[in-house]
């Protein structure tokens, strides 16, 4: 039994410990503390409330998408 999961984060594969698959600790791995206030996020094109997240574990093969605003024109 592998230790690893495989899942897709904006369109990128990635491959993280079992242990880290809860969707904050994903969150929390992929972006920067600055950005993480003012995001939306869909695991499997539904979209999961803030709230959700620390109980949201992350399935193999899972498509999480993470938006956030940017500054720019």
């Amino acid at each position: 039994m592998t230790n690893k999961k495989e899942f897709t984060i904006n369109g990128k594969n990635f491959i993280f410990d079992k242990s880290r698959s809860r969707l904050d600790l994903i969150i929390n791995n992929f972006l920067r503390k600055s950005v993480k206030k003012n995001i939306a996020v869909a695991v499997n094109d539904e979209l999961v409330q803030k709230s959700e997240w620390s109980t949201t574990i992350i399935n193999f093969g899972d498509r999480i998408e993470i938006v956030y605003p940017f500054n720019g024109g």
